[in-house]
């Protein structure tokens, strides 16, 4: 059935199923009128809703405050494929549909498929094991097929169906119910029903029977007498049930659940044959369930640490350029093409290969960043190719590079023209062959990747300096995204200083209500040559030095203040009474030494180029 599983925010852990019938919805919002509702004040009274459309469900905002990001994507609407991270607010939650086929983004946990085999005298249920009597062969059946069961193939549902399927089988039941008990007080079980007749109603309740066999493991065997009276069985039954047989699971000696099988047929009985039975089986069950919860349990954990780090990686901006960049990643990302992102430093560009990533594809398989510009050219090499033992002085051991490292995901190349030419040769035949060799071997390592590139820097003026190949360029600029400058999409400062002034609240556990107009009109009068880097330092610094709940004028950096005040904000306050200061010291100094912005600069104790951007801020002429 397909469901939101909550990996990160106040409904952590959660699972809410989604009902699979045409037109369904399910809404998520604060208000409680939603089917899910969320107490985080980032979240819209009415934030998205999510619609069973047949096959496949789709999610639509409903003009949020804070929008709604699918994989790290602000998006208005989108079709929902398995494994999709949808963040809402703080929470982030994961979509799943165990019933989709092909393209499947999620793959179950990678954990070592566990076959329990037995010997034929063990699984016959009577002492007699030596007497195959005409119930042996379906009862060896049914526990070789149980044994065999690998829990990681298709998750713990089709387990639990799998188990149930096997054992119901070989017993004359109509019904069972297979219980896993929650892991606390108060915490769900995960409940599984087989019925011989679709349609028929429950005869057991889950909760009881749980609650009986962690107080009293031992089994149940119960048959419906007319002709002797007969003491009923310890756990509710529907009233037409007329045989139950019930037995604990214990994995290594602990409570995990319960298996109740019954029957509503007056002519079946259930004897100490169908016990012992159901008994060996239940304890292969429990191993197999042990193993499926665990592996369940290292997902879920890694999700979880996966989340922390995607709930900060969003790009944000509703303006035209943003919405551009948007639109470029949607259509680029499921593709396996070569992307070369261009922009000034801090535009965002690790968060667009990031993005690409998370929509692609490859999602779940490593996503490897490298920072050319940060290694030398042995390092880099060694650091990218990996290296033989004995290869140089110090490489006493083998090691895998960031390319083999990545094989099946997405490697990134940040500031990729700080590259040696050796190197570029190098990446240049990885791009063109698929392979490569670590350094001092001779076995090609075949390079499933995606490569995604980045760089600051003019790759034209690059290339005719001869600084970088223009055949590696050719094989980079498959799909060419230019990053906007923070200066070409102002309206998007508001947004991104609230975006910053949560995540960075968060963090330093500090509540923040708002930003003042006085700040906002500094903020987006300032041209921000540090782009969207620069606004995230400058509002964790405001947070950092501030004493209310608002973030205030006098809480921005020097430079952002002096950048001058917006006309829509009366010059008044401290704020102001600065800034007139400044601008009549700088002109009295300049009117001293007649315009010589050098030595005027020496009179102040500033470097000239911080006179000169001071001047610039201030509109003084």
């Amino acid at each position: 059935m397909p469901k939101l599983v909550s990996i990160a925010g106040p409904l952590v852990g959660g699972v809410f199923a989604l009902a699979q019938e045409e037109g369904a919805a399910f809404s998520i919002g604060r208000s409680v009128n939603n089917t899910l509702c969320v107490e985080d004040p980032s979240v819209s009274r009415n934030h998205c809703v999510l619609t069973c459309n047949g096959e496949h469900f789709s999610i639509v905002d409903r003009g949020s405050a804070n929008r709604t990001y699918i994989n790290g994507l602000p998006l208005q609407q989108h079709t929902l494929r398995n494994g999709d991270e949808i963040k809402i607010g703080e929470s982030l939650f994961l979509f799943v549909s165990d019933g989709e086929a092909g393209g499947e983004r999620i793959t179950p946990a990678a954990v070592p498929p566990r076959s329990i085999h037995m010997a034929s005298t063990q699984m016959l249920p009577g002492p007699e094991r030596g007497l195959l009597n005409r119930s042996a062969g379906t009862y060896y059946e049914a526990l070789s097929s149980l044994g065999q069961a690998i829990p990681s193939m298709d998750g713990l549902e089709a387990l639990q169906r799998q188990i149930l399927d096997s054992l119901c089988c070989a017993v004359p039941a109509e019904q069972g119910i297979l219980v896993l008990a929650g892991l606390g007080p108060g915490e769900p079980n995960a409940v599984y029903e087989w019925r011989k007749q679709a349609g028929a109603p429950a005869t057991v309740a889950p909760s009881p029977l749980v609650d009986r066999m962690m107080r009293d493991s031992s089994p149940i065997l119960w048959n419906d007498s007319q002709d002797l009276p007969a003491k009923g069985p310890d756990i509710p039954l529907g009233p037409q049930v007329t045989a139950a047989i019930a037995v604990p699971l214990l994995a290594f000696e602990r409570f995990i659940g319960a298996l109740c099988l019954t029957s509503s047929d007056p002519d079946t009985r259930f004897d100490e044959d169908h016990l012992r039975f159901l008994r060996r089986g239940a304890g292969i069950a429990a191993a197999l369930l042990d193993d499926a919860l665990s592996a369940q349990n290292r997902e879920t954990e890694n999700r979880q640490r996966v989340a922390a780090i995607n709930l900060e990686h969003n790009i944000v901006g509703e303006s035209l350029p943003m919405r551009k960049v948007f639109e470029t990643i949607a259509k680029v990302a499921p593709t396996d093409s070569t992307v070369l992102l261009r922009g000034e430093s801090g535009t965002g560009k690790e968060l667009a290969a990031r993005a690409i990533h998370r929509n692609s594809l490859r999602a779940r398989k490593p996503f490897i960043a490298i920072n050319c510009a940060a290694l030398t050219e042995t390092l880099l090499e060694s650091e990218l190719f990996g290296h033989e033992k004995g290869a140089f002085t110090g490489a006493v051991v083998q090691k895998k590079g960031k390319l083999e490292e990545a094989i099946g995901g997405t490697i990134f190349f940040d500031e990729v023209t700080e590259m040696s030419p050796l190197l570029q040769a190098k990446l240049l035949r990885v791009l063109q062959e698929r392979e490569f060799e670590r350094v001092g071997g001779t076995r090609p390592i075949h390079a499933d990747v995606r490569v995604i590139a980045a760089t600051n820097r003019d790759l034209d003026d690059a290339i005719q300096r001869g600084a970088f190949r223009a055949d590696l360029y050719y094989r980079l600029n498959v799909v060419s995204l230019q990053l906007p400058p923070l200066r070409d999409h102002p309206g998007d400062i508001k947004l991104l200083a609230n975006y910053f002034a949560q995540k960075h609240s968060r963090k330093l556990k500090k509540a923040v209500a708002a930003i003042s107009a006085q700040a906002l009109a500094h903020l987006t009068s300032y041209e921000w040559p540090g782009n969207v880097r620069e606004l995230e330092n400058a509002i964790e610094r405001a947070l950092v030095l501030g004493t209310s709940d608002m973030i205030q004028a006098e809480d921005l950096p020097d430079s952002v203040v002096d950048a001058g005040q917006s006309p829509s904000v009366p010059s008044t306050g401290f704020n102001a009474s600065i800034t007139e200061a400044k601008k009549r010291l700088i002109l009295e100094t300049l009117q001293k030494t007649r315009g010589n912005h050098a030595e005027a600069a020496k009179l102040l104790d500033l470097h000239p180029n911080s006179l000169h951007r001071l001047i610039r801020n201030l509109n003084l002429k």
